[in-house]
């Protein structure tokens, strides 16, 4: 059981590291890139950035989970509680983001 939470952990960090060549690969353009105006094209960056955090964080989380034969059961459950409320705290900003620059156009 706990080496799901490993293996789905590590592939959510490697994908969150990995982002921009994976859609490269796979021949998606990213949304900074595609997008003309530059209030609009910046924030789109900093989304995408905060987006790929938000992988890293959840991914981090699941290593801790899995890492509860080592670690004693109660810390791995109050630090993974912690990186998951920090993963809503990102995405809740992501959305402000997008919020604001609705309301700027």
């Amino acid at each position: 059981m706990f080496a799901i939470w490993l293996i789905l952990g590590a592939v959510m960090i490697l994908m969150g590291i990995f982002n921009r060549q994976m859609r490269r690969l796979l021949g998606f353009k990213l949304a900074s890139e595609t997008i003309v105006s530059p209030n609009l094209r910046r924030s789109t960056r900093i989304i995408e950035q905060i987006g790929r955090w938000l992988v890293i964080t959840l991914g981090v989380s699941f290593v801790v989970l899995g890492l509860g034969v080592v670690l004693p059961t109660r810390i791995s459950h109050v630090i993974s509680i912690l990186l998951l409320g920090l993963s809503a705290v990102m995405f809740l900003a992501m959305i402000a983001i997008t919020l604001a620059n609705w309301k700027a156009k």
